[in-house]
């Protein structure tokens, strides 16, 4: 799997993923596509990746970094690409990626029933820390340096 610098140029590719119902739901409803893909390209503390295999376009990874040094990440999968295993993949990337950037803590915000996408950041190390005000399952993962 090879990675890409997120861009607002490729919101055209990302878009229909947001707009798929099952990521709907797991967002909560609402997640501000075209917003953050300028943010990642102009704020120096977010970091974007889309993740690519055989020319096509499988997800995208981002990370928003807090003045604590903890990244605050987002994985999202290609609809077509769920139940493969790539967000395992994506997942790893991920975390050596966030320790390149020298970050020390990873957090993840999981929708109570993604039940496949909970047990992904288990098997990538994360563990359970708790529940979020609106209702997420919180994981954290602390990264060892290289």
């Amino acid at each position: 799997m090879e990675w890409s610098l997120l861009t607002a140029n490729d919101l055209v590719t990302v878009l229909p993923w947001f707009a798929d119902p099952e990521t709907q739901r797991r967002l909560g409803g609402y997640y501000p596509v075209a917003k953050q893909l300028e943010l990642v390209e102009q704020d120096e503390s977010r970091h974007g990746w889309l993740a690519w295999e055989d020319g096509q376009a499988v997800g995208l990874c981002e990370v928003e970094v807090d003045a604590g040094g903890i990244g605050h990440v987002l994985i999202l999968l290609a609809p077509a690409q769920r139940g493969q295993g790539k967000s395992l993949v994506l997942t790893n990337k991920l975390t050596t990626a966030a320790r390149a950037l020298n970050l020390r803590v990873l957090h993840a915000w999981i929708e109570p029933t993604a039940v496949a996408s909970q047990a992904c950041f288990l098997r990538a190390g994360y563990v359970p820390t708790g529940v979020s005000e609106d209702g997420f399952d919180l994981f954290a993962l602390t990264i060892t340096p290289a």
